[in-house]
């Protein structure tokens, strides 16, 4: 019962009007679920072979990149190359036929804050080896067969905190070689063939130096009071005391 006839009129009205429009509307489309493209920030890589599909590498966002146990020719070494967003890069155990840290480009290795091999044969560290790599803070060279290093191999890595050298064959930097590392806090020189830090410093004076590893090296005939001439201002060292001071050779077959 309508108390306000006009009230009720235009209630009618209303009612009328919406369940046209209902009738005659075209009907909208369900609404859909809106997928994001994938996005990947760390890719890891393992047992991969010449054979291996190169769409892993069609992702140039990737921040972090783990290759572990792989076997291929160093032709497919230009495929990193299209990871410019890269700032970490881990090589572990890989077979890549005379493999060489001066294939990658420098589109790619402009942005690398870390770079760790290991368990891959390196030998030898020529002159400028890692001028590409300026953004570098950690550099970890872990059983890659180091026997020697060029005076200049160090070369614009003027930003590196952290270097590790273990488990190689390194008897000597000689002359100036860890001059360029103005800015090294800790260095690792474990399972190696050191006998003196002049044969480990050279003319190299490291003032910002706080961390030194050399265990597993001879170095029973070492006089410590000689390492404040290297490094100055160091706070912590730790080395081989007790016999054997040799390198461990199962060491690198151990990890």
């Amino acid at each position: 019962m309508c108390i306000n006839g006009i009230k009720c009129l235009v209630f009618i009205v209303f009612w009328f009007h919406c369940v046209q429009n209902e009738e005659t509307s075209p009907k909208q489309p369900e609404e859909q679920d809106d997928f994001e493209p994938i996005s990947i920030e760390y890719l890891t890589l393992i047992n991969l072979t010449d054979a291996f599909d190169d769409s892993y590498f069609n992702y140039p966002e990737i921040k972090g990149l783990t290759m572990e146990n792989s076997n291929f020719s160093n032709a497919s070494i230009s495929l990193f190359n299209k990871f410019v967003s890269l700032k970490v890069l881990k090589l572990k155990n890989n077979n890549i036929e005379n493999f060489s840290i001066t294939w990658f480009d420098e589109s790619m290795t402009k942005t690398v804050e870390l770079l760790h091999i290991e368990k891959q044969d390196l030998l030898v560290l020529t002159n400028n080896t890692f001028e590409k790599f300026g953004s570098l803070t950690t550099l970890s060279l872990i059983c890659t067969g180091i026997h020697t290093v060029e005076e200049n191999a160090f070369n614009g890595l003027k930003k590196l905190s952290e270097l590790d050298m273990t488990g190689n064959n390194l008897k000597n930097l000689t002359g100036s070689t860890l001059v360029p590392l103005v800015n090294l806090k800790i260095l690792r020189l474990m399972h190696n063939n050191f006998k003196s830090f002049n044969a480990i410093f050279g003319d190299s004076i490291l003032r910002k130096l706080r961390v030194l590893h050399i265990e597993s090296n001879p170095t029973k005939h070492m006089n410590y009071m000689e390492l404040e001439k290297f490094c100055p201002r160091i706070k912590r060292y730790k080395y081989c005391i007790d016999e054997p001071c040799e390198k461990d050779e199962d060491y690198c077959r151990k990890i």
